[in-house]
Formats: C-alpha cells, structure tokens, sequence
C-alpha cells in the first residue's frame, strides 16, 4: 500500500502544480479587449465630435467633448463586453480586468485636471492634457494587450507633446481622438482578424 499512497500523494500534488501553471499563464495572457473595429468605431465618434465642434465656443465645446467621452467609453464597454463574451472568455479574466483598471486614473486625472484649467480660464490646453493623459492611460493597459495598444498610447503621447506647444484644440482632438483611433482601429484589426 505505501506504493499506492505514494502515487496518491504525487497526483495530488501535480494537480496543484497544474493549477498554479494555470493561473500564472492566465494572468500573462496579453487581451485585445475590444476589436480594431470597435476602436474604429470610436474614431468615427472623435471625428463627428470635431467636425460639429469646430465653431463652437470655450463652454460649449468642452461639454461636447465631454458628452462624446461618455459615448465612446459607453460604446467601448459594450463592444468590449460583446467580444469578449463572442470570444467564449469571462469578463473576469485577469488581464480584461487588468485592462480597464489601468486606464482609469489617466482618466480620473484628465477629469480632475480638466477642472482646474477651466477654473484658471486655460481651456485653450485642454486638448493637450486629454491627449496626455488618455495616452498615459491607454500606454499603461496596454501592458496587459497587445504591442499595438502601446503604441497607441505612445501616439496619443506624441501628439499631446506637440500640442502643449502648437495648441489647435480641434485639430489636435480630430487627429487624436478621431484619426489616432480610425489608424489603430485598421492595425489592430488586421493584426488580429477580428
């Protein structure tokens, strides 16, 4: 019998050992949290928003860009809940979640920071801190994807700096939020044949 207990004992414990590997490798498990199309989709929102933007004054634009923010995060939740729930994952896969948490204090920032150029009168860099601070966000998800979502963010980085010293708000805001996001949209689609 010790034989027995022996081999007991050893299948027990490979079958932890299995499930520690598990576990690790799903925590490395790099997502694409939404399809290129849906980050196409919301390029489509930032290009409709500049274009209907583009004569608006101080106040009213930035409660425009405000209310296409919420939009595309809406529309980036439910696309991303819809293919992960297509793909046959949990929306609780570590590195899903991992995802959308990284990108919120880059957003609660740019909420935070908003605020105050507007109470100091600076709305003019507005655009600049947005682009910023979304590619600080998205950069920093993107630990948790694929290479192309930093890239994304180092873009969204890129084009904040040079606007913090050539502001030209909706300019800046249609080539960020709506041209940056068509770009990638397309790469990443085609990079993963969603």
């Amino acid at each position: 019998m010790p034989q027995t207990d022996n081999l007991h004992r050893l299948n027990e414990r490979a079958e932890v050992d299995l499930q520690l590997i598990r576990s690790m490798m799903q925590r490395r498990v790099k997502v694409v949290p939404m399809p290129g199309w849906g980050i196409f989709a919301i390029g489509l929102i930032g290009l409709i928003t500049a274009y209907f933007t583009r004569n608006l004054q101080s106040i009213d634009w930035i409660a425009a860009w405000g209310i296409a923010a919420i939009v595309a995060v809406s529309v980036a939740l439910l696309i991303s809940n819809w293919h992960i729930h297509q793909s046959g994952k949990s929306i609780y896969v570590g590195s899903y979640n991992r995802f959308w948490l990284n990108l919120l204090p880059g957003f609660f920032s740019a909420a935070l920071l908003s605020g105050l150029l507007i109470a100091l009168d600076h709305p003019e860099f507005l655009s600049a801190l947005w682009l910023l601070l979304y590619g600080v966000a998205v950069s920093a998800a993107g630990s948790h994807s694929i290479p192309l979502v930093r890239w994304m963010g180092a873009a969204f980085l890129l084009l904040g700096t040079v606007s913090v010293f050539f502001p030209s708000q909706n300019l800046d805001m249609a080539l960020g939020f709506g041209g940056l996001h068509l770009l990638f949209g397309v790469l990443i689609t085609r990079a993963n044949d969603d």
